[in-house]
């Protein structure tokens, strides 16, 4: 299957990650009630959707916060979820590449979209994208410390897909709270809980959207967010 998108990949440090779009169901019983996407038919390709006139930031923020229209495009966002939720709810199960998945979510809102009433910001830097996605659309009562933990995570299993990142070692569970800090030793990341916690900055990203309260990124054109998106063709 190939992959044609029009948006160049930026890399720095922390950092030499691409802005990836991976993709996204839930844990058995905790995401039976997400959608399930297949992929398309051995020998379909997925290309980019093609511009036809010229694209306003409302075109482009419907496009990217759509949810999946069966035979229509795909945003790169609802891919990075779909993927995710079938990565976590499949057989066999990959926690990990579903984790990842959730996370890189947040960090590809981050570079796109913000709250319109939120300071202006370039969506440059994948630390700070993904923090500033958190704040903004994610649950209020993490601290910024906790922000920085996820993206740690992240970066634990972009880099090495492993439990050490940014210098802190991970334990990754399925039970517990989000993140439990021991007094020495391993940080204890509750793997469900970061899917909880994604879909729901995710639905409130669409939320704030539908009432008029996202905007684009500064430095970024309504057409490159349009073009992030893709169609299955034969």
């Amino acid at each position: 299957m190939l992959l044609r998108g029009h948006r160049e990949p930026t890399s720095e440090h922390c950092g030499q990650c691409a802005r990836l779009g991976l993709g996204t169901q839930k844990h058995r019983g905790e995401v039976s009630k997400l959608r399930f996407v297949r992929y398309p038919a051995s020998g379909a390709s997925v290309s980019a959707v093609p511009l036809s006139r010229s694209v306003t930031s409302g075109d482009a923020l419907n496009a990217y916060l759509a949810l999946l229209s069966p035979g229509g495009p795909t945003s790169f966002l609802e891919a990075a979820m779909r993927d995710a939720r079938a990565a976590v709810t499949g057989s066999p199960l990959a926690l990990w590449l579903g984790t990842l998945g959730y996370l890189v979510a947040v960090e590809q809102i981050g570079h796109t979209v913000r709250l319109a009433s939120a300071a202006p910001r370039n969506g440059v830097g994948n630390r700070k994208s993904f923090e500033e996605a958190a704040k903004e659309f994610g649950d209020p009562s993490l601290t910024g410390a906790d922000r920085g933990i996820l993206y740690d995570v992240r970066c634990a299993l972009a880099h090495e897909y492993g439990l050490t990142g940014n210098h802190k070692v991970f334990i990754y569970a399925r039970t517990g709270a989000l993140i439990h800090r021991p007094l020495s030793g391993a940080l204890r990341i509750n793997l469900v809980e970061i899917w909880t916690y994604v879909e729901k900055l995710v639905e409130r990203v669409r939320a704030e959207h539908a009432r008029g309260a996202v905007a684009i990124v500064d430095g970024v054109r309504p057409e490159d967010v349009f073009a992030m998106q893709f169609s299955v063709v034969p």
